[in-house]
């Protein structure tokens, strides 16, 4: 029997019910209606790209953690030396000799070394003040996430259906989903594919054939289209397969970003 792939129009948001305290036009459903017209009517890539982006990242900057940071009373002469060295956000002088300074993570060595005849120009216009640049609300994104589980783990448990994946926005399912939840209205199911043959390895790294012969392949964080359905075989098995994962790389000299490539083997979870 052939398997069902099937999405909700957006993870995460469309596919997620919040109280009914929560009226449609409320708790970003303007953002959200706003954004998903201009993904579904896009007339480009880059722009669905973008408000795909938006809609995605969405409860995730809720939850984003901001950096650790550090609050001291030094002197004056070690608080220059923290701000020449370190990201900071905060640098009060107490009196003549004391200050209070709040900071994190150390700037990088070589992009420091690259101002170092301007040092005195940089510490006086706080070239690398570091802004806190995170609005925290985990509540808000913890809400969402809980939904958005909530919501799909009522189809990975239908009775007479067999689930074969399930991802965060995705079900593989032995049979189709009754026709009055398929759509592309926000909120409904969309059918991604029919699915004649299949391997799911674990989590992110898949493989199957559609209906109409065609190899679709996802491997998180490598280049999927240089496995070949076998590769996925051999993986299934517990045969380690090695490949290639492009890495980008800053060259502080050049001030120029480089890409290479590291290798890397792909197997099966102990879990």
């Amino acid at each position: 029997m052939a398997a069902v792939l099937a999405t909700p129009p957006e993870a995460g948001q469309g596919a997620i019910h919040l109280p009914e305290t929560c009226l449609p036009e409320e708790f970003f459903g303007e953002f959200v209606d706003h954004f998903y017209k201009i993904k579904r009517e896009a007339k480009n890539e880059l722009e669905r790209t973008i408000a795909k982006l938006m809609l995605n990242s969405l409860y995730g900057k809720f939850g984003q953690k901001e950096k650790k940071y550090r609050i001291k009373i030094v002197s004056k002469d070690e608080g220059e030396n923290i701000i020449k060295k370190y990201h900071y956000s905060y640098f009060s002088i107490i009196n003549d000799n004391t200050v209070l300074i709040k900071y994190s993570s150390k700037l990088n060595d070589k992009l420091r070394k690259l101002y170092k005849d301007q040092e005195d120009e940089i510490l006086n216009e706080t070239y690398f003040k570091k802004e806190r640049g995170i609005l925290s609300a985990v509540q808000i994104s913890c809400a969402i996430a809980a939904y958005a589980r909530m919501s799909i783990n009522i189809y990975k448990n239908m009775p007479n259906y067999i689930v074969y994946y399930s991802d965060t926005d995705s079900i593989v399912i032995n049979k189709p989903l009754n026709e009055n939840i398929i759509g592309k209205e926000l909120g409904k199911w969309k059918l991604e594919a029919i699915i004649k043959k299949g391997l799911f390895v674990r989590p992110k790294l898949y493989a199957y054939y559609t209906k109409d012969d065609k190899l679709k392949r996802v491997a998180s964080g490598v280049d999927a289209n240089s496995l070949t359905f076998h590769d996925y075989e051999k993986i299934s098995q517990g045969i380690p397969i090695k490949t290639e994962k492009v890495q980008l790389s800053v060259n502080w000299s050049k001030l120029e970003i480089e890409s290479f490539k590291q290798d890397i083997t792909l197997k099966l979870r102990n879990d």
